[in-house]
């Protein structure tokens, strides 16, 4: 899962112009992550932005939901097998 501090810290290596962000080695030391959580949010970049935009909570749930978890992969509510996040 991606927090919003993770997602600001890669945002702000990209604001910054100071690299390509496909020079996914450099951008993790810039941004202190992961190899894995800069490709997360470069696959998810997206989904992820909505979610922590100004309009939306930091932890978007949607209340009385039945959700199988299992049934998706999102970095933002977790891991599971698929694609799609019915909660985004």
């Amino acid at each position: 899962m991606i927090t919003r501090d993770q997602f600001n810290r890669y945002k702000e290596v990209r604001d910054s112009g100071v690299t390509n962000m496909f020079n996914v080695e450099l951008v993790s030391q810039l941004a202190w992550l992961t190899k894995n959580q800069c490709f997360e949010i470069m696959r998810y970049y997206g989904k992820i932005e909505k979610a922590f935009s100004e309009s939306q909570p930091v932890n978007p749930e949607l209340p009385d939901r039945d959700i199988k978890e299992e049934n998706y992969d999102c970095p933002i509510h977790g891991t599971g097998e698929g694609s799609d996040c019915p909660r985004c």
